[in-house]
């Protein structure tokens, strides 16, 4: 059984490394993670996936990764921590490179 909250975990913490995809049995993208992961690349699409990996349903996912075994769902604050908060710090970042000048 592949867990949904672990791959997510994975994906938000450690997927500039491809772990997340290692875990799902996906060797040759994790390798392709591992390869390219100095430009940075690698963390944004894991990024990505760690948003697809909050919203993609408990069905879908243990159609695609469990032969259709539904597992127990993503808990809500594991998708604020690991998907909401990284998003948050980025805009962040985003808004303090576009305008320096900000007072706050």
């Amino acid at each position: 059984m592949k867990k949904q909250t672990v791959a997510l975990l994975l994906a938000s913490t450690l997927g500039l490394f491809g772990v997340h995809r290692f875990y799902l049995g996906q060797r040759r993208a994790g390798l392709l993670y591992l390869l390219f992961c100095w430009t940075g690349i690698p963390a944004l699409l894991a990024l990505v996936e760690s948003l697809v990996y909050a919203c993609t349903s408990r069905q879908k996912w243990a159609d695609r990764y469990n032969q259709g075994r539904v597992d127990s769902p993503v808990p809500k604050l594991v998708v604020v921590l690991t998907v909401g908060l990284p998003l948050l710090l980025f805009a962040a970042f985003v808004v303090s490179v576009l305008f320096p000048d900000l007072d706050f």
